[in-house]
């Protein structure tokens, strides 16, 4: 966003006092406050671990830190399975 920003103060300087430049400049103003607000993660806890929800700020779903909720390591009971498969058991953080 910085570098929008840049390019529009360098390439709008010689106008600075123009209406239509100022008003640019507000518009993008505003955008970059919006970009910012819609890429804010809630941070709230998981509902189903405590791992942080990653889902947009004011989001009215529940809170999801977007994982499978499942254990990815290798099972560890090694004389059950022929290959080593991934645990598959809740994962408990």
């Amino acid at each position: 966003m910085q570098h929008v920003l840049d390019w529009v103060t360098i390439n709008t300087a010689r106008f600075s006092n123009n209406s239509e430049t100022l008003k640019l400049r507000r518009i993008l103003d505003s955008a970059i406050v919006d970009v910012q607000a819609g890429i804010e993660f809630c941070r709230a806890q998981c509902i189903e671990c405590e791992l942080l929800c990653l889902l947009p700020r004011r989001h009215e779903q529940a809170h999801e830190c977007t994982t499978s909720h499942r254990c990815e390591f290798r099972c560890e009971i090694v004389d059950d399975h022929d290959d080593q498969e991934p645990c598959g058991l809740p994962c408990v953080v």
